[in-house]
This record gives structure tokens, sequence and C-alpha cells, in this order.
């Protein structure tokens, strides 16, 4: 149970990092007029493409949120958790999108990808993601199977 409590503070620590930059543009100015199209309503149009290395890495900063130095902190500290408990772990930032703007729609953004990407129950004891994204101050945690059975109320 302890080493499932040190991978949730850490997701917790990265979501804690992360607000300040997520709060950053919440009382900016709209000044377009309502009829014409945003940049912003352009981007939340189209949906996220995620990078061809996506299953290989345990931190995608895809929303640009984290400055280099806090990267390769997380990044370092996140490889520690995976080899110190062979579970992995994955925290990734995303921009806003079509699938990404709403807690419905992250959540299943965050599903999927770990299904898809990051699942491998034969070789690890299981695996937990974090999407965040910043610009429509959404996140998601999500796991597979076997973390499932890791994490308990007891």
């Amino acid at each position: 149970m302890k080493k499932i409590f040190t991978i949730f503070t850490s997701l917790v620590l990265m979501l804690v990092l992360c607000m300040p930059a997520m709060a950053k543009g919440e009382n900016t100015a709209k000044s377009a007029p309502a009829t014409q199209t945003t940049q912003a309503d352009k981007q939340i149009q189209q949906r996220l493409v995620l990078p061809n290395n996506v299953g290989t890495v345990s931190l995608l900063d895809m929303a640009g949120l984290l400055k280099p130095d806090q990267q390769s902190k997380l990044l370092q500290r996140l490889n520690q958790l995976e080899k110190q408990h062979n579970v992995r772990i994955v925290v990734m930032t995303v921009p806003r999108d079509s699938r990404t703007g709403t807690d419905l729609g992250i959540k299943k953004f965050a599903d999927d990808t770990l299904n898809k990407y990051y699942r491998d129950e034969a070789n690890n004891n299981g695996s937990i993601m974090m999407v965040v994204c910043p610009d429509a101050r959404k996140w998601a945690v999500t796991t597979d199977n076997n973390m499932r059975q890791r994490i308990t109320d007891e």
C-alpha cells in the first residue's frame, strides 16, 4: 500500500505543479466577436495527434506546460518509481481539442491512450496514467487492470 501511495503522491505533485500554469490564462479578456472563429476555437475543433513515440515515453508535455528542468526532474522521479515498483507511470499534458475539453472526454482519452499504447500487463505490476489539459482545466487519472487490483481500500 505504501508503494501505491508513493505513486499516487507523485501524480498529485504533478497536478500541483501544473495548477499555476493552468490558472495563468484564466483572467484574460476575449476581444474577438462571437461570430468569428478564434484561434482557440480552431484548436478545439482539431483532433489531437499523438507523436510516434507515445508508447515509449513516461512524460509527454504536448501542451508545453513544463520547463526543461521541470521535465527532467519529473522524468527522473517517474523512472525511479517505475524501476523501484515495476510499474508503468505516464504523465501527459495535452492541448485542448474536441476530446480533451470536457470531463468525460479527457477521461475517455486517457483510458483509450493507456489501453492502446501503455498496456503491458504481462511484464509489469500495472500502469497508471495522468493526463492534464491546462487550457480546459481538466485532468484524468486512469489505470489498467493490474494496477486496479493493487490499489484497494484495504
